[in-house]
């Protein structure tokens, strides 16, 4: 047997697992894949995500299987966590991985913040996908409340992944002066349904909950979240939170 026929034969049992698991716990939809060793992801782990989040786990060892087992992953598929030991396969098979997981979130599990930035610069130079980030040396609660806000489409910029302070400031020196824009201004650039879909963010609804107040697709949601993200000129929909309810401190917002 073939090292990579054994992967998709190991892939293939951890989905009848989960057959196994509907029948068990019925009302348990969202699926969430972490793609990484037992040694990293032990079954205790994905034990607890279970528990906590009312998911189903599944692994596999490397991204290829999961392109290999496409026409078996389930639909319910939320999220995906790859391990950064597999940082050059997901630069490398980043388009496809996103052609087979549809609108699930992308994360990459990180123990190095010096390669997962490394990585980050490559991962913007290549394409446009968002793609969260969930730090592995933290501890247990701080973990589980990253990955919570990845299940709702959240994504998550930790802190040692910004540019480092050097950096930056070189940044600074070289650019032009430029006036401050208050968050208030920020927010009076966005159309009446960027604000709607900001407002419900802020409430903490997901993509999918949106869609259903507006009447619209979560691929439309997923737009004017870029959008007014763009506009705002946050990195992410949770520092576009923050602005708002500075704005709302400030009570600018009209």
């Amino acid at each position: 047997m073939s090292m990579w026929f054994a992967k998709l034969f190991e892939l293939e049992i951890v989905l009848s697992n989960r057959r196994h698991f509907e029948t068990e716990f019925p009302g348990q939809s969202f699926e969430v894949l972490i793609v990484g060793s037992a040694i990293f992801y032990s079954a205790r782990t994905f034990k607890q995500i279970e528990s906590e989040f009312y998911v189903h786990c599944m692994r596999a060892d490397d991204l290829r299987s999961v392109l290999s087992a496409k026409e078996t992953l389930p639909q319910s598929l939320q999220l995906i966590v790859v391990d950064q030991n597999f940082t050059e396969e997901l630069l490398e098979l980043g388009n496809d991985l996103t052609d087979t997981v549809g609108s699930a979130v992308i994360a990459l599990a990180y123990r190095d913040g010096a390669k997962a930035r490394e990585f980050l610069d490559r991962w913007q130079s290549q394409t446009s996908r968002s793609i969260g980030f969930l730090p592995m040396r933290i501890s247990v609660e701080v973990w589980l409340s990253m990955l919570r806000l990845l299940l709702h489409s959240q994504y998550v910029f930790p802190e040692d992944l910004q540019p480092c302070p050097a950096k930056l400031a070189n940044q600074i020196n070289t650019r032009p002066a430029i006036p401050p824009v208050s968050s208030d201004e920020h927010i009076r650039r966005l159309t009446i349904r960027e604000r709607e879909v900001l407002e419900l963010i802020v409430l903490g609804e997901s993509n999918k909950r949106i869609a259903s107040e507006l009447a619209i697709t979560e691929h439309t949601v997923k737009l004017h979240v870029h959008n007014l993200v763009k506009k705002m000129g946050v990195p992410n929909r949770t520092a576009a939170v923050g602005m708002y309810y500075q704005a709302a401190k400030q009570g600018s917002l009209v």
